[in-house]
């Protein structure tokens, strides 16, 4: 049974942290949703909702629940940071290698950044595990696990993805060596995937190969995960669609522009992309969910953060903000289906399964907070400009995971 205990906690921790950044009422009001249960809300159907009233707050509300913040003894600092003996290895989305900036860049490029990160890759020459320091601090580590193969169907890269962890000397010497514990962070198509990692790793044929990452792993995090499948998805992968991915595979052909335009850099993108694109779907998320479930860990807490936006938030101008122009674009597949979506995910697929040999208070849903699929993560583009505040949201995040108590 759901119950909203840590959406709000969640809430007040991002309120804390948004009042700690400077940010107004006014401003806060742009960003945050109340907590709410799924099942109180009309998601998709004849009756679905046709407006955010039930999840927005004004200035006035926000103002009232500032004076309500609990007292807390934890800041998030470099100190808190570096007593956290944890590893989060987080998992981008789909097509990540195309992309200007990383998941999370604001974490992973700011010089003042208090933690040690790392980015380990396989160099497609050799086959070789290579990793990349990106910054060197003090603080808990991240592991950002830059998967091949990241736009192809997931049944090509589970394997080779658990190669990279299990392969990677420094992960394995701070889980060994320094005994901190793993969660994993999915932002996107890294959901799915981390969730069928996690289930491969709970099966026998596992056994005895998996030296040390499930049982040293604390918990997984969603972020916007396509858990359940993406109506966008859907759409460009039919044939029929005016825009789908079979047409812009033949435009790509004809121009190597397009081609890294559509995140075709190589000709095993080309051989992957309709079968990668096709794995987003409902069709393939569906079946790969009804595999896995019976298989995920029970002995991990499980948390879900996901995303919506009213239409009229997106600032719809190709040439001032082309991160919002290209994501309002894509949005409006999902906006006929229900108004709760992230411009590629629907807020009910973005929800984690919830099998029964979980306890259900290892199943946890923060929320949601108001913002685009892009803007929980990164700039997409060098000329991108959406403004959600991702370091308040990740310290809220790291928060509130904390106080469930899987990163002590």
């Amino acid at each position: 049974m759901r119950t909203i205990k840590w959406q709000n906690q969640f809430f007040y921790n991002f309120l804390e942290q948004l009042t700690l950044f400077g940010y107004s009422p006014k401003d806060i009001s742009r960003y945050v949703w109340k907590p709410f249960l799924p099942e109180h809300l009309n998601i998709i159907g004849p009756d679905r909702d046709t407006t955010f009233n039930k999840l927005s707050i004004t200035p006035d509300e926000v103002s009232k629940e500032q004076q309500k913040l609990p007292v807390s003894t934890i800041q998030i600092d470099t100190h808190f940071f570096e007593q956290r003996k944890m590893v989060v290895l987080l998992l981008p989305g789909f097509t990540h290698h195309t992309l200007r900036n990383l998941s999370l860049h604001e974490q992973l490029y700011d010089k003042q950044s208090p933690h040690h990160i790392v980015r380990f890759y396989v160099d497609p020459k050799d086959n070789s595990i290579q990793e990349e320091t990106i910054h060197k601090g003090t603080g808990l580590k991240i592991a950002y696990i830059a998967y091949s193969r990241s736009n192809a169907n997931s049944d090509f890269i589970i394997k080779p993805l658990f190669e990279l962890i299990h392969g990677a000397k420094t992960i394995r010497q701070w889980v060994m060596e320094e005994h901190r514990k793993l969660v994993f962070m999915g932002y996107s198509y890294g959901s799915p995937l981390s969730l069928e990692l996690l289930s491969e790793l709970n099966t026998i044929k596992y056994q005895g190969i998996d030296q040390f990452i499930l049982k040293n792993t604390a918990a997984f995090l969603s972020l916007c995960g396509d858990i359940g499948g993406s109506y966008l998805a859907d759409y460009v992968s039919d044939r029929n669609s005016p825009y789908n991915i079979h047409k812009a595979m033949n435009l790509s052909r004809r121009s190597n522009l397009l081609a890294n335009l559509f995140g075709f850099k190589t000709k095993q993108d080309n051989e992957d992309i309709v079968g990668g694109v096709e794995s987003l779907g409902h069709m393939k998320r569906h079946h790969v969910l009804n595999r896995i479930q019976k298989n995920l860990p029970s002995s991990i807490k499980y948390f879900s953060i996901s995303a919506c936006q009213p239409i009229e938030d997106y600032k719809n101008n190709l040439i001032k903000d082309f991160d919002d122009w290209s994501m309002y674009k894509q949005s409006l597949v999902s906006y006929p289906i229900s108004i709760y979506n992230d411009g590629q995910v629907v807020l009910k697929d973005t929800l984690l399964p919830r099998p029964q040999h979980i306890p259900s208070e290892n199943i946890i849903d923060l929320g949601a907070v108001r913002s685009h699929h892009w803007g929980v993560s990164y700039r997409t583009f060098q000329f991108g400009n959406n403004n959600f505040p991702r370091v308040p949201f990740y310290h809220a995040l790291i928060k509130t995971l904390f106080e469930a108590s899987i990163c002590k």
